[in-house]
């Protein structure tokens, strides 16, 4: 799950995509910023691997690796993804990169709102340009609060690492959480406890809770960044 992204030229999705349309379009619209296909790919912060199953389906990297620091939700991924060859799955730390891969060893590393979360940006940073081959390229998706985005930069750039683009797509969210907002509150209905559904729906963005005002009022900004490793 993502708070999503909607536009005016959506991409063509199959059968199989359409019921998650607007999270699918998040990943769509992060992995179209370069060519993927042939290349080593990462994706830190894999979740249940539903964005790393598009990626690896639409986008046509030579391999791709899903890692994430849930060894419930990385298990689930092995089991449910083991017939993909060229798609796999790791447990592992996002602020230890290094520790867990050789250097230069991915061409792309895809990051979907999940660096929020890290206790440590700069140590993520740093471990980025470790696993990253020169010219490589990291594809960062994520929210927050708008005076926290320069911290960020700083961070990246103190790493070594260069920003090629950064655009604000909150509008983008926003709009993806309106048009999914039924979909999320029957969800919610379905699978939630009823003395947690308050809670479910602050988690999932529906319109009218705190965390969607705050994207809805410039709070909170999303950007989708391309950051590169100097040649």
């Amino acid at each position: 799950m993502n708070y999503g992204y909607a536009d005016d030229q959506p991409p063509q999705l199959s059968d199989c995509d359409v019921d998650n349309r607007y999270p699918i379009q998040l990943y769509h619209h992060t992995a179209s910023q370069i060519p993927l296909k042939g290349k080593e790919v990462l994706e830190v912060g894999c979740g249940r691997g539903g964005g790393a199953e598009y990626l690896g389906r639409c986008f046509r990297p030579a391999n791709l690796i899903g890692m994430d620091i849930s060894e419930q939700a990385v298990d689930f991924c092995i089991e449910k993804y083991r017939d993909d060859k060229h798609l796999s799955f790791v447990r592992g730390d996002a602020l230890a990169l290094g520790q867990l891969f050789s250097p230069e060893s991915f061409d792309v590393v895809v990051n979907v709102e999940s660096s929020h979360r890290y206790t440590d940006f700069s140590a993520f940073a740093q471990g980025i340009y470790t696993i990253l081959s020169p010219g490589g390229h990291l594809l960062l998706t994520d929210f927050r609060k708008s005076d926290k985005w320069d911290p960020v930069q700083d961070e990246l750039r103190e790493a070594g690492l260069t920003i090629i683009r950064t655009e604000d797509i909150t509008s983008n969210v926003v709009r993806a959480l309106d048009e999914d907002s039924v979909r999320r509150e029957t969800l919610i209905e379905e699978m939630t406890p009823r003395i947690l559904n308050n809670v479910a729906r602050e988690f999932a963005g529906t319109k009218g809770t705190k965390l969607y005002r705050s994207f809805a009022n410039g709070e909170r900004l999303y950007y989708a960044m391309v950051i590169q490793k100097p040649s």
